[in-house]
């Protein structure tokens, strides 16, 4: 059906109507559905209400702000509104671009200064780290260029129970490790220098040396073989003894120590003191316990003392001390030296009695290394020498040589020996000869004599037994020459007197030869006199025998009669031994 014009009772049809163009002035509603192939504008619409479903099949748009695509995309440029109690399955990665209100992140007051916690709340950035007191950090600290500052006394402490710390107290610096704990300080080139670091304290090197310096200058320093150290090295102890000990996997084998004003070597293996010396300069060597020194060199020019290593008495015989001299040391010992000077007790030893011998020890030439030596010679208690051994000849002889190489023997001598003494008498009252050993003749020649005043010269004697001042010692016959009785010799209790009674002084002048010769008698001599007085005819003679009771003849005094001087004149002894 197909109408021109439609007036305003409307149109009332089942039909199809086709309008070329339809507008509606006042409200229009629709019984069934509205199909509009182009565009249905609305320009003047503000609002569109519908109780049913709004179907949009390419998408809706709405003014500039709102794009609704056919695939759901949603595209707004304003702000949605609402509890978005709906918005699910949100993927905050396809958030490319915008921002989200702060209201809607959480509660509190958001801004530079705060931050949005787990718990959907605002806080403030705390920057006071004195208040927090657990801060923690979430990664590596990066100090940014500036410092980390810490007051005296404070720590910074590392490990679960605080194994080590660092801390400076008001005049310290302190890296402390708890106890039982190691601290390692790895370098293969490790220094510790001043402050300035132009000077050394400690330096070690991998696969070398570590060094140490005093005011920059190297004194100790490891090497290959053990340490060198340059100058001095001072071992101090507040107390008790201070030791250099050597040992052989870590067992101490001799030790060098002071102790008691001491320096002491030490067998520590055998537990012995093997060397000492002294504050005194002593070196002691051996045993050096209870006075036993083995060997004993004397400070302060005291020379060396070699003593037995026993504290024992020793017996008759018994060594005191050796010194061997050896071609070389194979492993022999004093007794087998090829050379050996021994001290040996010549007799038992006592509290009061410490006789000893020296002997003298060497080897033929057709004994080896390592045999015993031979006795050559000795020297008694007394004095008396001794070949081979105890062998010390009889009285009168002497040391005879048997040629070249062969040893010397005792020998009664064809030859005597002489000693004299001459002297000039000068105002002295006594003048002395002393016997030399093995005498057995004494001659005496007075010539020229004067006194210094009236007096009678006179003999006496002395023996090992001191000088004879008392007694009648001198047994002997007297025969006198002459024209007067006057001149005969004079025997007193302690003299044996001769010339004229008297020499005076003024005028008389006397001359004397004397012979004293030892018999066979044990400490028997004969004495032979002749004297003269110028000034009396002829001379006088006597002979007489001493009896010395026992004791050896010593002394031969020429002297004054009752302390009388000798004025002038002139004697001479001779004394004749073997």
């Amino acid at each position: 059906m197909a109408s021109t014009k439609i007036n305003a009772a409307g149109i009332g049809t089942t039909e199809t109507v086709t309008v070329d163009g339809l507008t509606v002035i006042n409200d229009g509603s629709f019984g069934g559905n509205l199909t509009v192939s182009g565009v249905l504008t609305y320009e003047d619409v503000t609002n569109v209400d519908s109780v049913g479903l709004i179907t949009a099949r390419n998408g809706i748009v709405v003014g500039s702000g709102i794009t609704l695509s056919k695939d759901g995309d949603v595209f707004f440029t304003g702000i949605a509104t609402g509890n978005g109690s709906g918005l699910t399955a949100l993927n905050a990665s396809n958030l490319a671009s915008g921002t989200v209100p702060t209201a809607r992140l959480g509660s509190g007051t958001a801004s530079s200064s705060t931050f949005l916690r787990g718990d959907s709340t605002f806080q403030t950035v705390n920057t006071d780290l004195v208040s927090d007191t657990s801060p923690q950090l979430g990664g590596d600290l990066d100090t940014n260029s500036h410092n980390i500052l810490l007051d005296d006394d404070h720590y910074v402490k590392f490990g679960d129970s605080s194994d080590l710390t660092i801390r400076h107290t008001g005049g310290a610096n302190a890296i402390d490790a708890a106890a039982g704990q190691y601290l390692y300080i790895n370098s293969d080139n490790l220094r510790l220098n001043t402050k300035t670091g132009s000077e050394k304290y400690i330096t070690g090197t991998v696969n070398g040396a570590v060094e140490l310096y005093h005011d920059n200058s190297k004194t100790f320093e490891t090497t290959t073989l053990g340490a060198t150290v340059t100058r001095d090295l001072t071992l101090n102890h507040a107390s008790g003894d201070t030791a250099l000990r050597w040992a052989v996997g870590g067992t101490n084998r001799f030790s060098l120590y002071e102790s008691s004003n001491t320096l002491r070597f030490y067998d520590n293996t055998n537990s012995a003191e093997r060397l000492r010396i002294t504050s005194a300069g002593d070196l002691l060597i051996g045993n050096t316990n209870g006075g036993a020194e083995a060997i004993n060199l004397v400070g302060g020019g005291g020379g060396i003392l070699i003593s037995r290593s026993a504290s024992d008495v020793p017996t008759d015989g018994q060594t005191l001390g050796d010194i061997g001299l050896n071609s070389y040391s194979a492993s022999q010992t004093c007794s087998s030296a090829d050379v050996l000077i021994r001290g040996q007790a010549d007799g038992a030893h006592s509290g009061s009695s410490a006789g000893s011998a020296l002997l003298l020890f060497t080897k033929p030439a057709s004994t080896g290394p390592g045999s015993s030596p031979t006795e050559r010679f000795r020297i008694n208690k007394s004095g008396a020498f001794g070949l081979a051994g105890a062998n010390y000849g009889t009285s009168g002889q002497v040391l005879s040589s048997q040629g070249s190489g062969s040893a010397v023997q005792w020998a009664t001598p064809s030859t005597p020996i002489t000693t004299s003494v001459v002297a000039d008498i000068s105002g002295a009252d006594a003048y002395d000869f002393t016997l030399p050993s093995n005498c057995y003749k004494v001659e005496f020649v007075g010539q020229n004599i004067t006194m210094s005043s009236s007096g009678t010269p006179a003999f006496q004697v002395g023996t090992t037994a001191g000088m004879i001042t008392s007694g009648t010692p001198y047994n002997f016959t007297e025969v006198s020459y002459g024209g007067s009785t006057a001149g005969r010799f004079q025997q007193s209790q302690n003299e044996i007197r001769f010339g004229y009674y008297n020499l005076n002084a003024s005028s008389d002048v006397g001359d004397v030869f004397a012979t004293f010769l030892s018999s066979s008698a044990a400490n028997q001599w004969i004495v032979n006199i002749d004297s003269h007085r110028r000034t009396q005819t002829g001379y006088l003679k006597t002979m007489c025998a001493l009896n010395l009771s026992g004791n050896n003849l010593t002394t031969i005094r020429l002297y004054g009669w009752s302390s009388v001087n000798f004025a002038s004149g002139r004697i001479r002894w001779t004394g004749y031994s073997y």
